[in-house]
């Protein structure tokens, strides 16, 4: 057959007006895949925008901070050969005592407040004397009264003292930390607080301001500290906590996170550390979708866009007028039809949808394999009666069936519920749960939607069954792998070998509160995976219950498993709270030995005091107890009534008073040494208020006191009533 009769054969067998629609549709098709590629790089574009305006916003607050605050800082309060008022406070240590010193440093303070821009105040402190100064009144001492008190207790309380750091007050005021440099020849008093400085941003919000001009109109920018924001500026449509969540989210990704919600519009979000501070940058904007990337996209050619599409609409119809005057051509002879689509294994209903049995006995123990046989058959059963075709899938779990099943027109909920009752009445020794997915019309996707149950069946065992996630929310707690506590067991194993029952109830409860899940799905804080909550879970579970084995406390813990525990109280924080409610059992049974226990603990720590008096303090005295500061501070306080601080100072004071009065040539200054009190004037305080009078005159009223008294009389040598010759 030569190629002429080919090319005549095929002009036969393909009609005027297949061309005319295979024409039609590659048209439509190019202008799709030209719009699509137009969209597509106006996308990318909008994320290249947001990452270089994220990192320009986010370079002009460093420069900022280095410059209008740690630079500031480090100018004016840094050890350096000229002297200051200012630098005097600190490292000369003022007398508070000498008239008119402090109100030079105020003045001194005041000058260099007047030189930083946004900085409303400064706040100083000074350990060695626990002197404080704000520049804005002249209370200086460490007192409720000071007006700049509750900033430095503030600051203090959320920064580790050791290094620069923001703090959010609770007046919207934003506190900028500022630990002082020691100098080389002055000791860092362990457990102490540094000598610091505080400036006040009163107008927090002029200091991280932005200009957003060169951004979107809808462009948000936000600065955030370990989760909390302290400015946002711009647009800003949601909410903080939103924002703060999102942003936690998005800074664990490498480039832009996209953010969709129910009601809500689409986000792009992109967080920059800072790397100057602790801070984190988060702009965001909305997404731009449907006819607003279609206008910004075709935005270049808006007035050519109309003549295209007159031009297109026009060839469409030239196409479909000469394909109507077409006619279509005869059946060739002898061709056949095409064959039908092969019948699925499932057959040919519409509908499909995986299923999965969760069934268990009561107490959290796993189903029998005769009842799992008879859970089957009933499934079985309400399968036939409800005329669903279906499919047993391999069980990948001895505690669970799945079922692949094909229907039409049919409620998979009233099949559940109708299949639950059976079960109920027909196993009454097992409770069920039914995890079911909506139909779908493909097997593959059916497919999809029982690979997202089976994880739903994972997560339920420390969410609790009444949790509904979605696919992004499970993906999620894939995703995350943030540990809870690393070092789990050997923290237990302190809390309950030492008695720090209480720290152990308070260490639950924390970790409970945290992996909390509540039903906003913008609450991205407290996803874990499940790995990481049943790890945890695991080892807090057997460190209690070897904790009660090693001291013979017999206990229903004992016959269980932690898995067993959540089957019949589902939930991580339930397990928490059984394991609260074991310990409290284990604490009263043994009240009495735990009453020696704290007398025993008491006295080591007695010991440990008197043999260091000088260096002994809250934290140095917890290290050799091994237990938390915390801990020993309410064991103290339980036993004796006293805080430790209290008792330390009395303790140290009483030494003084002996020494005064051993050695008559111990000089004052010596004894305050010898007993750790860095300043003198200190001491001479605090001993004072304790005898009401000082060291020196406390020594000389007992001596006066001494060589006032009678002596004792001595025996005569002579005997009473003899007669002398």
């Amino acid at each position: 057959m030569t190629l002429k009769d080919l090319c005549g054969k095929a002009k036969k067998r393909i009609s005027p007006r297949a061309l005319l629609i295979a024409a039609l549709t590659g048209i439509l098709c190019i202008g799709a895949a030209f719009c699509r590629a137009v969209l597509a790089r106006t996308e990318a574009a909008q994320t290249g925008s947001i990452m270089e305006n994220a990192a320009a916003y986010s370079s002009l607050m460093d420069e900022r901070i280095s410059v209008d605050l740690h630079g500031f800082m480090d100018l004016n309060l840094s050890p350096d050969p000229k002297s200051s008022p200012l630098r005097d406070f600190f490292y000369n240590s003022v007398s508070v005592s000498q008239p008119g010193s402090l109100s030079a440093v105020r003045s001194s303070a005041a000058e260099c407040v007047a030189l930083a821009d946004n900085v409303d105040d400064l706040i100083l402190y000074r350990t060695s004397d626990n002197t404080l100064l704000s520049t804005l009144n002249d209370y200086y001492y460490f007192a409720k009264i000071n007006p700049a008190y509750p900033y430095l207790m503030s600051a203090i309380a959320q920064t580790d003292g050791s290094s620069p750091s923001f703090v959010h007050y609770q007046n919207g005021s934003i506190l900028y930390y500022y630990p002082v440099p020691y100098q080389e020849n002055q000791a860092k008093s362990e457990g102490h607080v540094s000598d610091c400085v505080i400036a006040i941003l009163h107008r927090s919000e002029d200091f991280f301001d932005v200009d957003l001009s060169r951004s979107s109109s809808l462009a948000t920018f936000a600065v955030l500290r370990d989760g909390q924001v302290l400015s946002v500026e711009g647009h800003n449509p949601l909410s903080e906590e939103l924002v703060a969540s999102v942003a936690n989210l998005a800074g664990s990704t490498s480039g832009i996170y996209t953010y969709a919600d129910t009601g809500l519009n689409e986000y792009y979000f992109y967080v920059v550390p800072s790397e100057e501070s602790e801070l984190k940058y988060c702009y965001y904007e909305p997404a731009m979708t449907g006819l607003a990337l279609f206008e910004h996209a075709f935005s270049p050619w808006r007035r050519r866009l109309p003549l295209l599409l007159l031009l297109m609409c026009f060839i469409v119809c030239l196409i479909l007028l000469i394909a109507s005057f077409r006619t279509r051509p005869a059946n060739i002879p002898g061709e056949e039809p095409a064959p039908p689509a092969p019948e699925s294994i499932f057959g040919t209903l519409p509908s499909f949808s995986g299923i999965i049995i969760d069934c268990y006995r009561s107490g959290g123990a796993s189903a029998t394999p005769e009842t799992m046989a008879l859970v089957d058959r009933i499934i079985c059963e309400n399968f036939t009666f409800n005329k669903l075709a279906y499919q047993a899938s391999p069980q990948h779990h001895a505690d669970y069936l799945e079922y692949y099943i094909n229907y039409s027109n049919y409620n998979l909920r009233v099949f559940s519920d109708s299949l639950k009752m059976n079960l109920f009445n027909e196993v009454p020794e097992c409770s069920v749960n039914i995890f079911y997915g909506n139909a779908v019309p493909t097997i593959q996707k059916m497919e999809e939607d029982l690979f997202y149950l089976r994880k739903h069946l994972h997560y339920s065992l420390v969410l609790g069954y009444g949790k509904r996630l979605s696919i992004q929310q499970i993906q999620t707690f894939e995703q995350n792998t943030e540990v809870l506590d690393a070092n789990v067991t050997s923290t237990i194993q302190n809390f309950l070998r030492t008695g720090a029952y209480e720290d152990f109830y308070a260490y639950l409860n924390h970790y409970k509160d945290i992996t909390a899940v509540y039903a906003h799905s913008y609450n991205f804080m407290t996803w874990y995976s499940f790995s990481e909550r049943y790890r945890f879970a695991e080892e807090a579970f057997t460190t209690v219950k070897l904790f009660f084995q090693e001291n013979g406390f017999s206990h229903p813990i004992a016959h269980a498993t932690c898995n067993s525990v959540l089957r019949a109280t589902p939930g991580f924080g339930n397990l928490c709270q059984y394991l609260i409610s074991c310990v409290k059992d284990y604490q009263q049974e043994n009240q009495h030995n735990l009453s020696d226990r704290s007398k025993q603990l008491m006295n080591a720590i007695y010991k440990f005091i008197d043999e260091d008096l000088a260096g002994a303090n809250l934290s140095s005295i917890a290290r050799k107890m091994q237990m938390t500061d915390s801990h020993l501070s309410r064991l103290f306080k339980k036993n004796t009534g006293f805080n430790f601080s209290e008792y330390l100072t009395e303790r140290r004071l009483e030494e003084a008073a002996r020494l005064l009065l051993q050695d008559n040539k111990l000089k004052v200054a010596d004894i305050s040494e010898t007993l750790g009190y860095g300043n003198p004037t200190y001491f001479l305080s605090r001993f004072k208020a304790k005898y009401g009078v000082s060291p020196s005159a406390y020594r000389k009223a007992h001596i006066m006191e001494r060589e006032s008294s009678p002596e004792p009389s001595q025996p005569s040598t002579e005997s009473e009533g003899q007669n002398v010759p």
